[in-house]
């Protein structure tokens, strides 16, 4: 029940946020609405990371397999992507290799706040 209870926190903040893009004329995608709003109920306090975790965390689990169907696509169409290979091939190196530096970065951000605050509990 706890797992259903934070997907549907996450679920809600996601439906909010296609309403903004539904509302607003702006060429912004609903997720990034949807990252402002969690990124705004978490340091607001509104929502406590506990609420969400569990959730958050299964979600981040499954991450990889939500990628196979765009791969497989890219794959399909490979002949088709030959043809701007150059661009296409520097673009998506250069945007893996962002990705993967900044969500390492953060990733380490992260681990080390959340190593301080247990260690800032364990000596309470």
């Amino acid at each position: 029940m706890k797992i259903l209870k934070q997907a549907a926190i996450i679920a809600a903040v996601c439906a909010a946020a296609e309403l903004i893009k539904y509302l607003l004329p702006l060429p912004i995608p609903a997720s990034v609405y949807g990252l402002i709003l969690m990124l705004l109920a978490l340091l607001t306090g509104l929502l406590r990371p506990e609420q969400i975790e569990t959730a958050a965390d299964f979600l981040i689990v499954i991450m990889p397999v939500l990628f196979v169907a765009p791969t497989i696509a890219l794959v399909a169409d490979l002949d088709r992507l030959l043809s701007l290979a150059l661009p296409v091939l520097l673009l998506g190196i250069v945007g893996t290799a962002l990705v993967i530096g900044l969500g390492g970065k953060a990733a380490e951000a992260v681990g080390r706040r959340e190593q301080k605050r247990r260690e800032e509990k364990h000596h309470e």
